[in-house]
């Protein structure tokens, strides 16, 4: 991986880190421990961290175009205002029933596309399913029969959604259109076998290419428009979860774990063992040659949930 640098940028040993985001007014990074109930921020400049949020699991968030974040709990939405704390619940049973909402990713309209896991079996369930959900929190279901529903982006043209479902360790590509926001027609665009571990959270470039953690294997892939395997990136822990390209220039990819413990004395031999489970970490490329837009992120869109809570 000599193209490729990697580092730590946070060790907070979560137990799931997910939902890497990064808001590119504040040059700051968003993720979350899922299991910790608690969502952090890490400031370019600074390096420091902070807790923006502690309280009920929450799964997944997006950022609202006020710099709000909208969070995804169990089954309900809510907003966080990440300066102070606030936390104001928008809509409870925003979806039929299933289990905690799981990855998300904002659409040109405003719209959210976010799925759930199953509420009993996250692995061999079915109860799981993908919604899009508008800015008055009505929802319209786009796949069920999943146990674990994970990583969502766009293709650069916006003509296309990729999906990440765990359970079959496939994904899926929905044909989207960003005029009328409808994601329809999903298709297989990569299945992985059964000894290839599981595919979780994605992002994309904006040569097209798939940016794909794979929890259980200490990497994340990166395959081609034509699904097609370009770059392997290894990472000094197993169950590699997200990532999402952030950074001035959006040419820093940033990935997040989980498997830690925080409960564990530091200098315990299971400490030790466990190393950097659940930290946030860093690639930065260190040659400039190459295809345009490979390794250069998109700009993310923001949710416009806001006004449906005045």
């Amino acid at each position: 991986m000599s193209e490729f640098s990697v580092e730590v940028v946070a060790h907070r040993a979560c137990r799931v880190g997910e939902n890497p985001l990064w808001d590119e007014r504040r040059q700051s990074l968003f993720w979350c421990d899922i299991l910790g109930g608690e969502i952090y921020c890490w400031n370019l400049a600074s390096g420091a961290v902070r807790v923006v949020y502690r309280g009920e699991i929450c799964g997944a968030f997006t950022l609202e175009e006020n710099g709000d974040l909208l969070l995804l709990r169990d089954r309900e939405l809510a907003l966080l205002d990440v300066e102070n704390g606030q936390v104001q619940t928008l809509r409870r049973e925003v979806v039929p029933p299933t289990g905690r909402f799981n990855d998300a990713l904002a659409a040109p309209d405003g719209a959210v596309f976010s799925g759930t896991i199953d509420p009993v079996d996250d692995w061999h369930g079915q109860g799981g399913a993908l919604f899009q959900i508008a800015p008055d929190a009505s929802a319209q279901t786009l796949f069920r029969g999943t146990a674990c529903s994970n990583g969502l982006a766009f293709t650069p043209d916006l003509c296309g959604l990729y999906w990440s479902d765990s359970t079959s360790r496939t994904l899926y590509r929905f044909d989207y259109n960003a005029q009328t926001g409808q994601a329809r027609n999903p298709q297989i665009w990569l299945r992985l076998g059964e000894n290839e571990s599981v595919p979780d959270g994605l992002c994309v470039d904006c040569a097209g290419n798939v940016w794909l953690a794979l929890f259980g294997a200490s990497c994340v892939r990166c395959y081609s428009p034509q699904a097609h395997l370009r770059a392997n990136l290894v990472f000094p822990t197993p169950k590699i979860t997200s990532c999402v390209f952030g950074g001035p220039d959006l040419s820093e990819l940033f990935v997040t774990s989980a498997g830690g413990d925080r409960s564990l004395n530091a200098n315990s031999p299971d400490a030790k063992s466990q190393n950097l489970a659940g930290a946030l970490f860093r690639v930065r490329r260190t040659k400039t040659d190459g295809p345009k837009g490979f390794f250069q992120g998109q700009s993310e869109f923001r949710s416009k949930f806001g006004p449906f809570a005045n």
